[in-house]
């Protein structure tokens, strides 16, 4: 940059312009000429520039705001929706009266504990990138309509995507969250491609519901339990069955994993450190289904320091290590079992089926926002205890049989 024209200053250099949108963040300039200096081009073509942006420097050496900016240069779906200003619902994965809790959004995202970070599924087929926001369709549902474990679907095709979730073991020792992903061709041809879970410092509130990022300054893969751990600063974030075909880790330069994921590239690598505090990564499986022919991913989320539970859970793996979903059948059920004998303490005579379903449903997030004896109304931001909401709550967990948490 220059003021005159005749003295120059250097503002900011790209070392890998990846021949798209390029962004050269720089310290705040005050000046009249701007002027480039292109060494190479991206590729083994002539060099072009069809557009140039001048932004704000607000906000520019702002985290949120580089995500942002990486979000807005890509389709919508392949970045967190928060980074386009839309808002996203999620719904609770926990047990009662345990003081940890998982999060699944509409999407099929998944945030194993508060403020770490999140899991988001894609898919690589027919040398494209596909999200969420590609499917025909989405849908969400509990067991039963009221039974807190949750499924999202992406009704598409080719492929279709179901994400069921669940939480077992012991409340506030050794209780974890398992995810169960489910490809299935819902084509009269056979389907080959990736799917990708994504691993990003992101939390699923946005930055208006003082959430947004969450940063990931060492990530590590490793064999544990029979499947592959991801180790998010030296802690096991969550393990995977089975192992991937590959794993990958980057450090946020313009852009996260996906800026790699969307060109169809991998970057390998079994962990990464000392690289920012915006370090993201993937889990790569490969698909060759055929028609009506499925795929399963089981993903475990410890919410506590101890890992027993998805240690016990591996044994029982260890007859089918490839196909975890006949286990994850048989833990949805007793699942099931147990939160049914926990709401239905009161029975209801009455011709609206979905008003009583609607009741259940809370009961069961009470239950799951209760931490031990405190009732609170949520489970991230209003993860405290207050006298109004804990006195009207109180009153009706009495009116619904809930005497002894009361």
């Amino acid at each position: 940059t220059s003021r005159d024209g005749q003295s120059w200053e250097k503002a900011g250099d790209l070392a890998a312009g990846e021949g798209g949108s390029d962004t050269i963040q720089h310290a705040r300039k005050e000046a009249r000429y701007l002027r480039l200096e292109i060494e190479a081009a991206a590729e083994n073509q002539p060099v072009e520039i069809r557009e140039i942006s001048l932004c704000s420097a607000e906000g520019n050496d702002d985290p949120v705001f580089s995500y942002s900016f990486a979000a807005k240069k890509k389709r919508r779906g392949l970045y967190p929706l928060q980074f386009l200003k839309e808002q996203v619902f999620w719904t609770l994965v926990g047990l009662p009266g345990d003081f940890a809790e998982s999060l699944l959004d509409e999407y099929g995202n998944f945030e194993p504990t508060w403020k770490s970070g999140s899991l988001m599924p894609y898919l690589w087929l027919n040398n494209r990138i596909l999200s969420a926001a590609d499917a025909d369709r989405i849908t969400q549902s509990l067991e039963k309509n009221y039974l807190p474990l949750p499924t999202v679907t992406w009704e598409s095709k080719p492929v279709a995507l179901n994400v069921r979730a669940l939480a077992r073991g012991a409340a506030n020792r050794d209780s974890a969250s398992y995810v169960l992903y489910t490809l299935k061709n819902t084509s009269d041809r056979p389907q080959k491609g990736r799917f990708f879970l994504a691993v990003r410092p992101v939390q699923m509130n946005p930055t208006w519901q003082y959430g947004g990022l969450s940063p990931i300054e060492s990530l590590e893969y490793r064999e544990v339990f029979g499947g592959r751990g991801v180790f998010v600063g030296n802690r096991l974030w969550c393990v995977l069955w089975p192992a991937p075909a590959g794993t990958a880790a980057r450090a946020f330069a313009q852009g996260d994993i996906m800026e790699d994921l969307a060109r169809g590239q991998f970057p390998e690598s079994r962990g990464l450190t000392n690289a920012g505090p915006q370090i993201s990564g993937a889990l790569a499986y490969d698909f060759d289904l055929q028609s009506g022919q499925e795929k399963s991913v089981l993903v475990a989320a410890p919410l506590h320091d101890s890992t027993s539970d998805i240690e016990a859970l591996a044994k029982d793996l260890q007859a089918a290590p490839l196909d975890p979903r006949p286990l994850f059948e048989r833990e949805h059920g007793r699942q099931a079992a147990f939160w049914t004998g926990v709401v239905d303490r009161v029975t209801f005579d009455l011709p609206q089926k979905d008003l009583v379903e609607m009741i259940k449903a809370q009961l069961s997030y009470i239950e799951i926002n209760r931490d031990g004896p405190s009732i609170q109304p949520g489970s991230r931001n209003y993860k405290r205890a207050f006298l109004r909401d804990g006195c009207l709550t109180s009153a009706s967990l009495l009116r619904m049989g809930f005497v002894d948490e009361v």
